[in-house]
């Protein structure tokens, strides 16, 4: 699912309604990434990208798909290093 938003709450609630939609599903125990965009305006400090990172694995992610890192400046690499330590 893509959870591009700047509020964490909106990114746990995205990836809650996905979650709950795959639970469903017979298949081999289904997967769902999230993706987040590290590019402005969805994600502005390094605070921003904790929280929503924390409120993607909180809400069921089984894994995070990060946009934009190829032209993320190297700041926002460091935040996203920092982050996934963090979480």
């Amino acid at each position: 699912v893509l959870a591009y938003a700047p509020d964490p709450t909106v990114v746990r609630s995205v990836v809650a309604k996905g979650k709950a939609a795959v639970q469903g599903a017979e298949a081999n125990r289904p997967q769902l990434t999230a993706g987040l965009s590290l590019a402005a305006p969805e994600n502005l400090s390094e605070e921003h990208t904790r929280l929503n990172l924390q409120a993607a694995w909180e809400a069921g992610a089984d894994a995070i798909a990060l946009y934009n890192l190829g032209i993320a400046p190297e700041s926002v690499l460091d935040w996203v290093k920092r982050a996934l330590k963090a979480s």
